[in-house]
Parts: C-alpha cells; sequence; structure tokens
C-alpha cells in the first residue's frame, strides 16, 4: 500500500481495569489490574496503530502525558519510527527513565502496528523473523497466596498446557525467607521435575539476603531467579550472581540501552528481561537485544506478550515469553481474537501489523466511568 503522504493526527488513551484481583508481590498490594490502551490515527481513516502500556499513575495522569507527546508528533510520518523516537525523547529529555519512557514505548508500538498495516505484513516479518510458534510461560503465585492456593494455581497452569511457571517469592515482604523455601519445596512437589520452575522476588532483598536465600533454593532445580535486589543496584545483582549457578534475570525496570549497558557491564544479568512498554518500544528493545546479543545473554521480555512476540520472533537469543494469567480478562475482553497460549506455545498470525483488533466501543465505554 502506497502511503507517502501519510501522517499522525491525533492520539486516543484509553483504559480497562480488572478489579477482580486483589495480590501482593513482595514489595507492591495491588488492588487491581490496569492497563492502557493508545491509538494513534492516521489521516488514513482505515489505517491506525495500537499500543499497549502501563497504568501506573492513573487515567488522567496518562491523558495529560498523551497529550504534550501528540502536540509533539502530530504531523509526523508514522513510518519515521527513528525520527519520532529522538523527537520524543529530546521533548522529555528531564524525564529520560521512568512514566515519560513509558509513554514514548506505547507510542512506538502503536507505529509498528501502522508499519506493519502499511506494508501489509506482520510486524515479525518486518522484524526479519520467520519464527511463528513461540514458548510462553505462566506467570503468578502471588505472596499473598496461602500456600495451597499458591500449589492449586501452579497445578492449573500446568493443566492449562504450560511446561514452565513462575511464582513470585519475598513472603511477607522477604521477612521469612524459610516460608518461601517451604512455598518453593510445596510447588516443585506438586508439579513435579518435568515443569520449568522461575521465581521472582520483585526486589525483596539485600545482596547478601538475597545470595543466601538462592543458595538455599537452588535444590529445587530453578530456570531462573528475577529481580533479589533493587534494580538499579547493579553491583548487588553482580554478587548474587556469583553466589550461585541458577541463572539470574532482570532488565523489566531499564528504561533505555543505556540502563542495559550498563547492567551487563557490571556483569549483573545472564536473562534479559525488558518490557516492550518500558524501554522505548519495539525500536529500542531491538537495539537493546543487539546488545544482549553481543555479549551472549539471553532473552525473555517482560510481559505485553503480544507485542514482544513479534520481537522474539526475530531473536536468535530468544527464550521464552511472560504471560501474567491475572491479565487475561482484561486482554481478552479488549482482543477478543487475539492469539491465546495453547499448550504453552503462543502462534503469531499472519495478520498486519501487530495483528490486534481492539473492541474500541468497550474502551469507550469503559474509560467514561
Amino acid at each position: 500500500m502506497l502511503c507517502n503522504d501519510i501522517k499522525i493526527t491525533s492520539l486516543e488513551v484509553y483504559q480497562y481495569v480488572d478489579k477482580s484481583h486483589d495480590v501482593w508481590d513482595s514489595t507492591a498490594h495491588i488492588a487491581g489490574f490496569s492497563k492502557m490502551f493508545l491509538k494513534v490515527n492516521t489521516n488514513y481513516t482505515d489505517i491506525y496503530g495500537i499500543g499497549i502500556g502501563y497504568l501506573e499513575f492513573g487515567y488522567e495522569v496518562a491523558r495529560e502525558a498523551y497529550k504534550v507527546a501528540e502536540s509533539t508528533i502530530a504531523g509526523e510520518n508514522p513510518l519515521a519510527n527513528e525520527a519520532i523516537a529522538d523527537k520524543l525523547f529530546w521533548r522529555f529529555r528531564g524525564a529520560r527513565k521512568g512514566y515519560a519512557f513509558s509513554i514514548m514505548s506505547v507510542i512506538d508500538i502503536a507505529l509498528w502496528d501502522i508499519k506493519g498495516k502499511v506494508a501489509e505484513m506482520p510486524v515479525y516479518q518486518l522484524l526479519g523473523g520467520s519464527k511463528t510458534s513461540l514458548p510462553v510461560y505462566s506467570s503468578g503465585g502471588w505472596t499473598s497466596y496461602t500456600k495451597e492456593e499458591l500449589v492449586e494455581e501452579a497445578l492449573k497452569a500446568v493443566d492449562d498446557g504450560y511446561s514452565t511457571i513462575k511464582i513470585k517469592v519475598g513472603y511477607k515482604r522477604g521477612t521469612e525467607p524459610k516460608e518461601d523455601i517451604r512455598r518453593i519445596e510445596a510447588v516443585r512437589n506438586a508439579i513435579g521435575d518435568d515443569i520449568g520452575l522461575m521465581i521472582d522476588a520483585n526486589n525483596a532483598w539485600t545482596a547478601g539476603e538475597a545470595a543466601k536465600f538462592i543458595q538455599d533454593a537452588e535444590q529445587y532445580d530453578l530456570l531462573c531467579f528475577e529481580e533479589p535486589t533493587i534494580a538499579d543496584d547493579y553491583e548487588g545483582l553482580a554478587y548474587v550472581r556469583s553466589k550461585t549457578n541458577i541463572p539470574l534475570a532482570t532488565g523489566e525496570h531499564e528504561f533505555t540501552k543505556y540502563g542495559v549497558r550498563d547492567l551487563i557491564l557490571n556483569k549483573s544479568v545472564d536473562i534479559l528481561q525488558v518490557d516492550v512498554s518500558r524501554c522505548g518500544g519495539i525500536t529500542e528493545m531491538l537495539k537493546i537485544n543487539g546488545i544482549a546479543q553481543a555479549w551472549n545473554l539471553r532473552f525473555a521480555p517482560h510481559c505485553i506478550d503480544l507485542v514482544s512476540a513479534h520481537v522474539l520472533s526475530a531473536s536468535s537469543n530468544g527464550m521464552i515469553l511472560e504471560r501474567l494469567r491475572a491479565e487475561d480478562g482484561i486482554m481478552e475482553a479488549v482482543f477478543p481474537d487475539a492469539p491465546k497460549p495453547i499448550n504453552g506455545m503462543l502462534t503469531l498470525t499472519d495478520k498486519p501489523g501487530l495483528g490486534l483488533d481492539a473492541d474500541w466501543e468497550l474502551l469507550k465505554a469503559y474509560s467514561k466511568q
């Protein structure tokens, strides 16, 4: 499709919240899961881009932030994703990490959706990818669960066809590591030795505490230990990594290629888990993964699997996608025709762009509440 004169005309931002979950990880109370959905409109009414992100600071904050972004990029060619990324970067230069970069990331995701629709190709093909069936793990296992609830959810994930699951550790804000060990043991005994088991501490401990904990947990054949310390403690992460044979996973809170560079140079990571809706979108994620490949690291993107799958398809070091099960209700409501994992595999379609069709009427109605 020839669209030499295509221009961005406006941005529309919507929210959707599922209040049916009320859980804790090691450091945060999550009273309902929420998602932000962006529509980037163009002067071609049938061509628009979809972006997906987190609603971490409320809907009103998101709407105001996107107004600033819209005033910056309206009239630009959406196919010029590099130029738009650079323009937004300097517009938000005083907030190069955090929520401003998340805004930029979601916009970039939508631009790639437009790019694919114009080219009449799926995004993964634009990126040079050929893998259409990708492994995905079931993510959950909240610290607020009883041991029995934790085991029940793990067994359900296995029954649903997942061959790898992830649970949270850092019980009672990391104050009872021995109980965490008992919870890991209960899950491992329930699911057996053939199911991959990952653990995520969500920044619960100091480096010394985390090192002691993972040495006690090694016996349970873990695939990785995620975010044992605060994400910015590169030296602490490196210390924990040096004290265990379990691969250390982190990166979801890095917002640029520069942060990932420093994470790697400090020898703080084995499995890189950047988030496409935080790190700068697909444009920046490609650069980040190039760095990871140069250091022979595995790439396992954090959440947003319906977008990350396109990048993983084109990644020689790609490992696995993350499916946050607590968000299944949101994603299935907003994208009723989107692919769903079957037997632990997510299969991409040949639809152009991201291959997603949102229920805009649902989003408009919900966002007015």
